[in-house]
């Protein structure tokens, strides 16, 4: 078992026009020194002051967040600063998003999240600043189903964008050719303590990526002059796998739930500019929704992939290929693609038949509900997979396939009501109405 470290402190930020780079330092118990760096494209520092401060307070809340991926090796009891410290509310925020975003590393390790994590806070109510950014999005691309889906619906609305992308997945970044939108990219080096520790040696699991990527957007909107940043991020990230000994929801989707959302657009509005909008476009649909809605776009169908196997620091372990067929998101796409897809045209995406893959039935059962919890990954919630299921279990060509021959009468059946639920569009406030559809807005 890994030790518990006793502190964690935040050193500090600097941000160098120069090298077009921004710097984080931390220092973790009996590792020392760490630095993370932050490549953007060439920029020059904003010369009235406003959005000057406005920028320093999005680089500290960069900095505060990131920090997770390098506190989580010693889940500190205590987080102290070497700069300024985070006041009270925004302190709140920050430990409330590192006890959502490591629950399932806590979960993992058998271990308790309740008495650690405490920062170090200042009474200070920050100041925020009133902006002139240019109406124009940076849409985070993850080259998945959702962000596609987001970036066509922008542009049959003729919104100016470009895609924002941090890291160099070859992947992605042929996905994001295929949309024929500029791509805004951010490098993140990580320290080589932290990529080269000893796996055992520390507590090792997921963290809040997509709380740290959000911060880099608000980082890249002020160098750059962005006044959106628009996620894709679908309903379905609400739901939880199961409960702790605590009492507290662990969800793999924490940094993509509406409860991240709302308390990150607060804390932009309150601490960095209230004319800088962050909000989830796909928010209102559920996962299988968004699938439907993708079916639209087969030019997507060879290029497109959610497999996660595909992006590991040291590259893809998928080789040529753009999906696993071993993994939950791999088996959730396939199902969910299912009903709306030909099924030569999805055997042909994904290289062979999920659904008749005898290896593939334990993970099915964790999707449906069968037996064990959802997987901790990024996939629908349950009654969106038994919708799928039982829709194809009626169906002839789908009805002799290994898993849903030995599931079709083991699956909770689904009402109208339920499929109509799942495929209604929720209305969510927080999207700005000039990104709604007609009929939603």
């Amino acid at each position: 078992m890994p030790e518990f470290h006793q502190e964690f402190h935040f050193g500090h930020w600097r941000l160098k026009p120069a090298d077009a780079t921004l710097q984080l330092s931390y220092h973790v118990q009996g590792l020392g020194e760490m630095t993370e760096v932050l490549s953007f494209p060439a920029f020059e520092l904003p010369k009235d002051e406003p959005h000057r401060q406005a920028l320093k307070a999005a680089c500290r809340l960069l900095h505060w967040l990131a920090g997770v991926s390098y506190a989580k090796m010693g889940l500190p009891e205590k987080v102290l600063s070497r700069g300024q410290k985070p006041d009270s509310k925004t302190a709140e925020f920050l430990r409330n998003t590192w006890l959502h975003g490591l629950a399932e590393l806590a979960y993992g390790h058998q271990v308790s999240l309740t008495d650690r994590l405490h920062f170090d806070a200042q009474a200070a109510i920050p100041d925020n600043w009133h902006l002139r950014l240019p109406h124009r999005s940076l849409v985070p691309f993850g080259g998945g189903k959702d962000s596609i889906v987001t970036v066509e619906e922008l542009i049959k609305r003729n919104k100016p964008m470009r895609l924002f992308v941090v890291g160099q997945s070859p992947v992605i970044l042929r996905a994001a050719a295929k949309t024929g939108v500029s791509v805004y990219q951010v490098l993140r080096q990580l320290d080589d303590k932290l990529v080269n520790a000893p796996p055992d040696a520390f507590f090792n699991g997921h963290v809040p990526v997509t709380a740290i990527n959000s911060a880099i957007a608000v980082v890249a909107a002020l160098l750059h002059g962005y006044d959106s940043i628009v996620f894709s991020n679908e309903r379905s990230a609400e739901c939880h796998s199961t409960i702790n000994a605590d009492g507290q929801p662990v969800n793999h989707q924490y940094s993509k739930s509406l409860a991240f959302e709302r308390d990150f657009q607060a804390q932009i509005k309150r601490t960095i500019s209230p004319d800088l909008h962050y909000f989830s476009l796909q928010r209102p649909w559920s996962e299988l929704a968004i699938l439907k809605r993708f079916s639209q776009y087969p030019q997507y169908f060879d290029t497109f992939t959610s497999c996660n196997r595909n992006f590991h620091l040291g590259g893809s372990r998928n080789g040529d290929k753009l999906w696993c067929g071993d993994c939950p998101k791999c088996r959730f796409v396939f199902l969910g693609l299912a009903p709306f897809v030909d099924k030569a045209r999805l055997l042909q995406i994904f290289g062979h038949n999920l659904l008749d893959d005898p290896r593939q039935l334990p993970g099915y059962e964790e999707l449906l509900g069968v037996r064990g919890i959802k997987p901790f990954e990024c996939v629908g919630e349950v009654t969106e997979s038994r919708v799928a299921f039982n829709w194809l279990a009626n169906e002839k060509e789908w009805a002799g396939d290994h898993v849903v021959h030995l599931l079709r009468n083991k699956v909770v059946p689904t009402s109208t009501a339920e499929e109509k639920d799942v495929l209604d569009f929720h209305h969510e406030h927080e999207i700005p109405p000039e990104f709604l559809p007609r009929q939603a807005s």
